[in-house]
């Protein structure tokens, strides 16, 4: 009996190694086609480029632990926006950028998205309920919006409806931070396509 669980353990672990390598090596693929360099280019500008260097390193890394997709796409977003050099303030908004995407997942974003599109629209504030165009079950909203608020891209606004007391719902808000992350990651058209609300 020992034996089986050995053997099954280091099934296990090599296929679990096998994964995450395609997943990195899917991450990579991504990166190159989102910055339309060639290989050689990418291996001259991570050699003179520390910051995108880390971003590209930070990338594959969450991405071998990942199945969604439409992470992996942000992480390659983001590492590919650092490798061509789209101007930031300062390494740390590079670094702000990748932890916040390797903190909330894509029904996360899509949420955020859904909620800036409902904020437009009302013209302030809304309840996280009435947000239209989410693809999410709407059991998740509030974990989602936990998450959200947690990577400080909302904020809880106040109450609807006479205060917490009477039974009125939070309002939500779209940070400052919110609002530049989303429109860094839905600068091009592919990107906006996947996360935009239906």
């Amino acid at each position: 009996m020992g034996w089986d669980i050995f053997k099954t353990r280091r099934f296990t672990q090599g296929y679990l190694e096998g994964r995450r390598i395609r997943r990195a090596d899917d991450v990579a693929d991504k990166i190159r086609a989102q910055s339309g360099l060639a290989d050689q280019e990418i291996e001259r500008l991570l050699a003179e480029d520390g910051v995108a260097l880390e971003m590209i390193d930070a990338a594959l890394d969450v991405a071998q632990r990942t199945e969604d997709e439409g992470k992996r796409r942000l992480l390659a977003v983001v590492a590919a926006r650092a490798l061509l050099g789209v101007p930031l303030e300062q390494a740390d908004h590079w670094r702000t950028l990748m932890r916040t995407v390797a903190e909330i997942e894509t029904v996360d974003v899509h949420l955020l998205a859904c909620l800036r599109r409902g904020e437009e629209a009302m013209k302030g504030p809304i309840r996280a309920e009435g947000v239209k165009g989410w693809r999410g079950d709407t059991v998740l909203v509030e974990p989602s919006i936990a998450a959200l608020q947690r990577a400080g891209l909302v904020a809880a606004v106040g109450i609807d409806g006479g205060g917490a007391s009477s039974g009125g719902q939070a309002m939500y808000g779209t940070s400052r931070y919110g609002r530049v992350f989303l429109d860094f990651l839905l600068a091009d058209d592919d990107s906006a396509h996947y996360f935009e609300p239906s």
